[in-house]
């Protein structure tokens, strides 16, 4: 499996925000393609500085950084 950095995975997150997938945004086919599931995925989600995450058991949440991929991009461009 192809290395995901933060980056590359807060994108893919911002991304699929606002898609509706028939399954959660923590399993599904995107993440999984790239290698990211599971708990290994939940320690990775947490360490990012572009959003908040939390999970108890089969519960998750998001606590969003930017409102949108623009402003996420805008906000990496401006450090």
């Amino acid at each position: 499996m192809p290395a995901v950095s933060d980056a590359a995975l807060s994108y893919l997150l911002y991304l699929l925000r606002d898609i509706r997938l028939e399954e959660p945004l923590t399993d599904n086919a995107y993440l999984r393609s790239v290698g990211l599931a599971g708990d290994q995925l939940h320690a990775r989600l947490r360490a990012i500085d572009a959003l908040g995450f939390s999970r108890q058991g089969s519960l998750t949440e998001f606590a969003w950084a930017h409102p949108d991929l623009a402003s996420w991009m805008a906000a990496r461009e401006a450090a």
